[in-house]
């Protein structure tokens, strides 16, 4: 099965799980949008038959910005503090990205997803309540799957 086949087949499973129709665009990406807070981007990266889920996750903040910078950077050490993923500055804007390999089944997918969105939501916490450094308590969670729309 070719690269972009495969991308296409896991993508329209996990859309089936989901409820949703997922498919790869004519540049190889997908949108996805989590309860209007967060924009993830699934794009095919056929060189390393992979997709690579990326976010930006919010501004970086004028007040204490070593300490966010030095916290994600932390994070960022051996993946330990950010569900395998990789935190980047783009512009002022805090982005979340995972390479995700297409040899995941659609369950395994949904649940790298997850944590990442997790991970994301986490960090959007933080930044809107000002709580730089610690995690604030979640209410309920994350939100069911059932929330991701197109």
């Amino acid at each position: 099965m070719e690269i972009r086949e495969q991308a296409d087949t896991l993508l329209s499973r996990l859309g089936d799980t989901l409820g949703l129709a997922l498919a790869l665009d004519a540049d190889g990406a997908c949108g996805l949008r989590l309860d209007d807070r967060l924009d993830l981007t699934l794009r095919l990266e056929p060189e390393q038959a992979a997709l690579l889920v990326y976010s930006q996750v919010g501004a970086l903040p004028a007040i204490q910005a070593e300490a966010v910078l030095r916290r994600l950077l932390s994070a960022n050490h051996v993946w330990e503090g950010s569900g395998g993923a990789t935190w980047s500055l783009l512009d002022g804007e805090l982005v979340l990205a995972r390479l995700l390999p297409l040899s995941l089944d659609s369950a395994q997918l949904e649940q790298a997803l997850l944590r990442f969105v997790e991970t994301a939501c986490d960090e959007q916490d933080r930044l809107n309540s000002g709580n730089n450094g610690a995690r604030p308590d979640r209410v309920g969670g994350l939100p069911p799957a059932g929330m991701l729309a197109v």
